[in-house]
């Protein structure tokens, strides 16, 4: 958890500080200058990376923009800077920390009428321990898949981060992220948190029961080391893997069926070319893992 003894704590302060002087003495409300705040930093990453929405994210980001005096602007830019600057402090130290949710609660930003609650981050921690704590998965596969369906702040997947980190697996190659939310604000706090950290992710504002998607938010990292690539082989060493597996079976299922040496002999066709091809797909598979 984030104490008053953290080292981080003194950047965290600055970014609270920077949001309360964005308020403009109550004219604006804390909770939309905080929504402001994430919206112009994921955007600033997204817009790296992400073509297939630049444009529109550009044109939000300038919108917002627009709302602020030029002096004003500069406590956005500086208040990311101090949360990247918080979040490396903790990586020095072994921590991935889930500082917005940290911010966001201790400010009473989130909808109490929603039923909102966020896992602290000792809790995460001991859960993910639970569910994944050995990684014995990365013998067989490049990388774990987690997925989130309410991910609030991301707490559970930097939790899931930091266990990798502790066990001093590289997470930025060995895990990708799925994480959806219905509350934007939420959505938002976990992608700026994940791309801070450079977790590959897709983080989606949207209700994952449905799968009804308003917006999809994709980390510089998820493309800065390929993860559509790596999840393009995955999927196709799993199918591979069935179809072994089906083919298998089915020899399996037709042993029991004696075929006389005339009857072979009689035959005037056999597929060669099916079990060449089968033996090439089994070199493959093996190769594959």
């Amino acid at each position: 958890m984030i104490t008053e003894k953290d080292t981080a704590i003194v950047h965290i302060k600055k970014v609270m500080y920077m949001m309360d002087k964005l308020t403009g003495n109550g004219y604006r409300s804390a909770e939309s200058v905080f929504v402001d705040f994430l919206t112009l930093s994921a955007c600033s990453y997204s817009n790296v990376f992400d073509l297939t929405n630049k444009e529109t994210r550009e044109k939000r980001y300038l919108d917002i923009v627009k709302k602020y005096k030029k002096e004003e602007l500069n406590y956005f830019s500086t208040a990311l800077g101090e949360l990247a600057m918080a979040a490396e402090i903790y990586l020095q130290h072994g921590y991935i920390k889930d500082i917005l949710g940290y911010i966001y609660t201790s400010r009473q930003y989130y909808k109490k009428a929603m039923g909102q609650y966020f896992t602290p981050d000792n809790i995460a921690i001991f859960m993910t321990e639970i569910i994944n704590g050995d990684f014995k998965q990365l013998e067989k596969e490049d990388f774990i898949s987690v997925s989130e369906p309410t991910c609030g702040s991301g707490v559970m997947i930097l939790a899931f981060a930091q266990n990798m980190l502790k066990k001093e697996i590289n997470y930025q190659n060995s895990m990708f992220a799925d994480a959806w939310d219905l509350d934007q604000t939420c959505a938002l706090m976990a992608y700026v948190q994940f791309s801070i950290y450079n977790i590959p992710a897709i983080v989606t504002h949207g209700d994952s029961l449905s799968l009804k998607a308003y917006s999809k938010w994709i980390t510089p990292m998820y493309f800065i080391n390929d993860f559509p690539g790596k999840q393009k082989r995955k999927e196709m060493i799993n199918t591979l893997r069935k179809l072994l597996i089906d083919t298998d079976q089915s020899s399996k299922n037709n042993s029991h069926l004696q075929i006389e040496e005339s009857a072979i002999a009689a035959t005037p066709d056999i597929d060669m070319q099916s079990i060449r091809e089968k033996f090439e797909l089994q070199s493959l598979f093996n190769e594959a893992i």
